[in-house]
């Protein structure tokens, strides 16, 4: 188990035994700064799957919310750098520098 794995098992772990100890859902989820909806979801995978089933996975909608903004970056990237070469085929010089 990583080192990462690992730390999202003890955090869940920490509010749920917390929930558990005080007996009040809605103060511990105010507390550590999680919906009810959450914890809930964290308590029932714990229950049925134990402890493996507390650790972060990435989703497909997150990876391809991460690919959609990489791309879009590349082609802002790519947009300027062609603007930049145009002007300069016509001896122009850029005002901005390129980043």
């Amino acid at each position: 188990m990583t080192q990462a794995e690992h730390r999202d098992i003890s955090r869940k772990l920490r509010v749920l035994n917390h929930a558990t100890e005080s007996g009040n859902v809605s103060r511990t989820c105010r507390y550590f700064g999680i919906s009810r909806e959450t914890f809930y979801q964290w308590r029932n995978a714990f229950k049925r799957d134990g402890e493996r089933a507390l650790i972060n996975f990435i989703t497909a909608s997150s990876i391809s919310s991460l690919f959609e903004k990489q791309i879009v970056r590349r082609c802002h990237r790519f947009r300027r750098v062609l603007i930049v070469k145009l002007l300069r085929s016509m001896r122009c010089v850029p005002c901005l520098p390129i980043q």
